[in-house]
């Protein structure tokens, strides 16, 4: 009886588990995106950066998990947003991209 709950148990919290790492991307692509516009206006929200900043370990982790549970390309897409955008950003920070804001 033990075993049989203890295997319910792994599958629901397997189940959980992909389903957050399905989700995560899209919620890391929403909080970029709306950390970008506050940034634009000038307004400081640190907390969406303590909330969904850029790791690059995490982000390898994510990509390596999206291939390991063969996710469609599309399960990625918010991932190559995330990484785009903050190699732009590292890259305007660190060089510098000769463009105005208008």
């Amino acid at each position: 009886m033990e075993a049989a709950l203890e295997r319910k148990l792994n599958k629901t919290l397997y189940k959980v588990f992909l389903l957050i790492l399905k989700i995560i991307p899209f919620l890391l692509a929403i909080n970029e995106t709306v950390f970008t516009i506050l940034h634009y206006f000038d307004i400081k929200c640190y907390s969406l950066n303590f909330i969904g900043g850029f790791s690059v370990l995490f982000m390898i982790q994510l990509y390596i998990m999206s291939y390991i549970f063969q996710y469609c390309e599309w399960h990625r897409v918010p991932l190559h947003y995330v990484t785009i955008v903050n190699i732009l950003a590292l890259y305007d920070t660190y060089v510098g991209i000769p463009i105005s804001d208008l």
